[in-house]
């Protein structure tokens, strides 16, 4: 996937986490559009990022902003402490099907929406995820700054566990 500039999804994330990626894989099932994930093992994580899911706008987006063409087109991000020795197939599953949601369920995806399943479903200290925030930049997260994708701006959402009261408190909060 090439972005206006002619750089490449897969680029800009070597660019933006300053690693190479130590693994590549397809997670569209042979169907449309072409979606890969890529995973780059840092000292301080491995970062998991999506490319080919903005190729498809999502759907509804038009019925709830103003300007759909900064909010339509979306790629997923996980980084884990290495520490933690998290199953990176689990992780790659979850964040494959997490980038087929919009058009599965007819909705849309943006910044502090909140989704059910988490990625990783217990934490160092042992508490437990049943969910997950989606965030654009978060603290500590590098900008991974995804290539425009038909003239349309392309947002990186981080996925982030939460708990069941975390995720409650971001529904109640809208």
């Amino acid at each position: 996937q090439h972005g206006e500039a002619g750089v490449t999804r897969r680029e800009a994330i070597e660019a933006a986490l300053d690693a190479p990626h130590t693994g590549y894989f397809a997670i569209d099932g042979g169907k449309w559009p072409p979606k890969f994930l890529l995973r780059v093992d840092r000292p301080d994580a491995m970062v998991l990022a999506t490319g080919g899911v903005s190729v498809r706008p999502m759907p509804q987006v038009e019925r709830w902003v103003q300007d759909a063409r900064a909010s339509r087109r979306i790629e997923l991000a996980f980084a884990i402490d290495p520490a933690l020795n998290a199953d990176p197939i689990k992780l790659a599953q979850h964040l494959a099907t997490l980038s087929s949601f919009p058009w599965n369920h007819t909705t849309w995806l943006a910044d502090r929406h909140s989704v059910q399943g988490a990625p990783v479903p217990v934490g160092p200290s042992g508490t437990r995820f049943e969910g997950a925030l989606l965030a654009v930049a978060p603290k500590g997260a590098p900008a991974l700054n995804p290539p425009e994708c038909d003239g349309d701006t392309v947002r990186t959402l981080w996925v982030i566990p939460s708990t069941a009261v975390e995720r409650q408190l971001a529904v109640d909060q809208g």
